[in-house]
């Protein structure tokens, strides 16, 4: 049986077509993965390399609730960044109002003066605080309720110079 070489040679031209492309996409496609498991393992890297002082003495890291209680949109989330970027667990949302005038901290852990005064010293501030007795409603060691305060904070000049 004789191979008509014109006939083939199309066939064969489409067929290494067709090779050629699924090689380079199966190439293309190796690099992206290659580069997103090389940020999913940086990502890993700082974080775990991501202690406070009060992590590295009692082996947990601090979650903080940053609520908001002023209404000035965005807030909470811009201070609970600032707070993330400290090594910090944070999450964020609305106070139950927006008229709340002092900045403050709210306690749930026992062992809690150190985180306190870790936190004053990032925010550097001396705000007040109250201690909650009862924890078991929470799943955080802190709550900071943003008051209307927060443009005569220090933390929150730092935060604004940084974002400009």
């Amino acid at each position: 049986m004789m191979i008509n070489k014109k006939k083939i040679a199309p066939l064969i031209l489409i067929l290494f077509t067709i090779f050629s492309c699924n090689r380079h996409e199966e190439n293309h496609l190796k690099n992206d993965f290659e580069e997103a498991k090389h940020y999913f393992e940086k990502a890993v890297e700082e974080y775990e390399n991501c202690k406070t002082e009060y992590e590295i003495l009692n082996n947990g890291k601090v979650t903080i609730d940053v609520l908001n209680g002023t209404g000035k949109s965005g807030l909470a989330k811009k201070i609970a960044d600032y707070l993330t970027e400290k090594c910090y667990d944070t999450y964020y949302g609305n106070w139950k109002n927006f008229n709340e005038y002092n900045t403050r901290i709210v306690v749930y852990n026992n062992n809690s003066y150190l985180m306190i005064k870790e936190l004053q010293n990032i925010l550097d501030i001396d705000i007040e605080f109250e201690r909650k007795e009862d924890s078991t409603k929470t799943t955080f060691d802190m709550t900071l309720i943003i008051g209307n305060d927060y443009q005569d904070l220090t933390f929150y000049e730092n935060l604004k110079v940084k974002n400009e």
